[in-house]
């Protein structure tokens, strides 16, 4: 085994203890959690905004809002940051008719959440976490 495997493996294993670690831990069991090439783990909770609020909240991560995703008006809500050294994102993407439900999900003043991508200014702070 060459060193640029070992270190391979090294990273591999740190990315599976991560995500291990993830799952352990997390207020909510995800649907799917894939560790990429990149190395880095996608935590993937099936139109479940809320516990990706409550992952973000668990993990220290920074958690952001796409109010069109793909240009089809479907909010996608994320945490993205890091874990044990590993890029980590818990994501989930709505229907179109869910804007709200994801906003209320994200503070919405941008003050509070500098990640947030946009807020449109019909969505009020009713509800908002």
């Amino acid at each position: 085994m060459n060193e640029n495997s070992t270190d391979r493996r090294v990273q591999l294993m740190a990315a599976l203890s991560a995500a291990e670690h993830v799952v352990a831990t997390t207020p909510v069991i995800p649907n799917s959690v894939d560790v990429s090439d990149d190395l880095s783990i996608s935590v993937y909770m099936h139109e479940r905004p809320e516990d990706v609020a409550a992952a973000a909240d668990a993990f220290e991560l920074a958690l952001s809002l796409r109010t069109d995703h793909g240009g089809a008006g479907r909010p996608y809500v994320q945490g993205k940051g890091s874990v044990q050294g590993v890029t980590v994102r818990v994501w989930a993407l709505g229907d179109a008719d869910e804007q709200e439900r994801y906003a209320a999900c994200v503070p919405v003043s941008s003050e509070a959440a500098p990640g947030v991508d946009g807020m449109p200014s019909e969505w009020s702070a009713a509800g908002a976490a």
